[in-house]
């Protein structure tokens, strides 16, 4: 379990966080969703140790951020929304999530190419290895960016609007791939936009406001509890199809 205690995190002059407590279960996808700016991204960079904080962040009752980088990295993901684009291939970039377990000389090991293989394969990029970067769509980069986070092959996974670019096949492919990481225990914390996504697909949701937890609980315990409309100002129907739940904006 990851859990945050009385979390504050920010910038000079601007601390974006304050006092935030949160548990996050291994084996459930955990959605979280809020207006622009109201502290989405500076939650995940917090606990991945981006961002100087204060308060607690414990994985397994375990102290995160006094660990050294390297054992951090070997915890935790941490995928964000903005990256630059390097001239390499999509096979080396995806290696790239490796580098957490490399010692000197900092040569790639058969478990390295394993790893980085069936990152690949489970977004189906295996034919696109030896492509630029650089010469793909923004979708495929996109998926290349996530294969690299799967090839650290961490207890805690943090995507930070992952489905960017991705078209409507490619998301559900992404939430489906979320959900089978979870089901082999990892605990996946994804930041997305699309409520109509997160409430489908989410375990367990987490509604920011302004720094803050407006609400927190299973999709149906969020949905509700009317906090969306208050939130977002947007109303959310659903509707039953399969004996599932489907939902939609009003």
């Amino acid at each position: 379990m990851l859990e945050i205690q009385h979390l504050t995190a920010g910038y000079p002059g601007n601390m974006v966080l304050q006092d935030i407590s949160l548990r996050f279960r291994a084996g459930a996808v955990t959605v979280v969703v809020g207006p622009n700016g109201c502290g989405k991204s500076t939650l995940l960079k917090a606990i991945a140790g981006i961002l100087p904080s204060s308060g607690q962040i414990l994985l397994n009752g375990e102290a995160i951020c006094a660990l050294p980088s390297r054992c951090r990295a070997q915890k935790i993901a941490f995928l964000p929304q903005n990256r630059q684009i390097p001239e390499i291939t999509v096979g080396r970039l995806v290696l790239h999530g490796r580098f957490p377990y490399l010692t000197y000389p900092r040569q790639y090991r058969k478990a390295d190419y394993a790893a980085a293989d069936a990152a690949m394969a489970a977004l189906n990029l295996s034919d696109l290895a030896e492509r630029p970067l650089t010469s793909l769509s923004g979708g495929q980069r996109q998926k290349a960016y996530i294969a690299m986070a799967l090839a650290q092959d961490t207890d805690v996974v943090l995507l930070d609007e992952p489905t960017t670019f991705l078209d409507i096949a490619h998301q559900l492919q992404l939430m489906a791939l979320a959900k089978e990481l979870a089901a082999n225990g990892k605990t996946i914390i994804l930041v997305l936009h699309d409520l109509t996504l997160a409430l489908e697909y989410a375990d367990a949701m987490v509604v920011m406001d302004n720094g803050t937890i407006a609400a927190q609980g299973r999709p149906e315990e969020v949905f509700r509890s009317g906090c969306l409309k208050t939130v977002f100002g947007t109303d959310v129907g659903r509707t039953l199809v399969d004996r599932n739940w489907k939902y939609f904006y009003l």
